[in-house]
């Protein structure tokens, strides 16, 4: 076992998987209690918690045709899940059979199917590691589960490949420290971060969101089919994602020492599970202190300039020195994504925005950085007051 195993744990197999469908479709989806008999020998088995296997039936409860309704942790099972579950979900008597060959491996050796004969190791002491669900340039995010609440959190872990990468732990340990000093209900809240104690392969507790913004819209699109229309949010949803943004943003500005985040994208929107929006993945943030200063948490290398499409133009140009204005840039581009009629990439010359928008796009996505707005107040004033016109 590899030292991000003996720290973390292991997400979940192939073989986990197929056990625990097996179960589900033994069941007849009566059980989902992490008290009945049937969860807990299976995650005995597993050297899991009954919790984790609870959680895995909620997400092939998500999946099945008959249980469409039920979607709880659906957006929450990794691409292996779900190919298990294309795989068998018709082929029950492969399945039955398969299961019982993996049940049988694991009795004749009086342990769980995985090396340690005990239980998976969990991170910080008490996250069991779930799926993966995020796989960024340097740290890889998965699901993990509280053993003592059965709570569901995020996990971030730098990649063991880039632990001797200088500019790498830079990223990563600038990400922690910013979210470190902001707490707001717009962003993405830390919880535990291990730099302290695990300066080789450090990881951070957060929450878990429900899904981006990008894969909702795309989830719009989708429901949309074959309509030639962009397919927008409701006006009101974009309102209101665009509104919480921008709280967002304030705050990071406003914060001591003032954080410019320099990524901000619809990926990086994220959908709490009680539907609000907060602004996530700080692995390119900067400090901005009141003297113009080069931080120790700078790039070196002036790759990565954030998401092409919504990085202002002179982050390309000198990515060290970007003040609040390029994320009111980036600001402006996810202002047009979400009320424009016109089909990406975004043009200048035909924004087709609602009148009211308009011109608070054209000004916040200024090529000049003494025309655009000169901070996040401004661009959240106008915004504010342009809403009151929108049809």
């Amino acid at each position: 076992m590899g030292k991000a195993q003996e720290l973390y744990g292991m997400p979940w197999g192939r073989r986990e998987y197929i056990l625990v469908l097996d179960a589900y479709l033994q069941s007849d989806c009566s059980w989902f209690s992490p008290e009945d008999a049937p969860v807990r020998v299976l995650a005995k088995l597993l050297g899991r918690t009954p919790a984790a296997v609870v959680m895995r039936m909620e997400n092939f409860a998500s999946l099945d045709p008959a249980r469409s309704e039920t979607r709880k942790g659906l957006g929450h099972i990794s691409p292996l899940g779900m190919r298990i579950f294309e795989e068998y979900f018709q082929k029950r008597e492969s399945l039955r059979d398969l299961a019982e060959f993996l049940q049988g491996e694991a009795r004749a050796r009086d342990m769980p199917l995985f090396d340690d004969p005990v239980i998976i190791p969990r991170a910080f002491g008490k996250y069991e590691l779930g799926d993966l669900i995020g796989d960024g340039g340097f740290g890889t995010v998965y699901s993990c589960l509280h053993t003592d609440t059965s709570r569901a959190y995020a996990i971030k872990i730098i990649k063991t490949d880039k632990i001797h990468d200088h500019e790498v732990r830079q990223r990563f340990i600038r990400e922690m420290r910013a979210l470190k000093a902001i707490k707001h209900p717009h962003v993405i809240c830390l919880h535990e971060e291990n730099l302290d104690s695990e300066e080789e392969l450090p990881a951070f507790i957060m929450d878990l969101a429900v899904t981006s913004l990008h894969e909702y819209m795309m989830q719009r699109s989708r429901e949309m089919g074959d309509s030639v229309a962009r397919p927008l949010l409701r006006r009101v949803d974009a309102v209101t994602v665009f509104t919480q943004v921008l709280s967002a943003v304030a705050a990071l500005h406003k914060a001591t020492p003032r954080i410019i985040h320099r990524d901000i994208n619809p990926r990086n929107v994220l959908l709490m599970p009680d539907g609000v929006w907060v602004l996530a993945d700080f692995s390119l943030a900067k400090f901005l202190h009141s003297a113009p200063v080069t931080t120790a948490f700078a790039t070196q290398s002036g790759q990565a300039w954030a998401t092409e499409g919504y990085a202002a133009p002179e982050q390309y140009r000198d990515f060290k020195h970007v003040d609040e204005r390029g994320d009111v840039f980036s600001l402006g581009v996810l202002l047009w994504e979400l009320f424009s009629s016109a089909w990406p990439p975004r043009r200048t010359e035909a924004l087709m925005l609602p009148p009211a928008l308009e011109p608070i796009c054209a000004k916040a996505t200024s090529w000049e950085l003494k025309d655009r707005y000169a901070c996040v107040a401004e661009l959240e004033e106008a915004f504010n007051g342009a809403i009151q016109n929108l049809n």
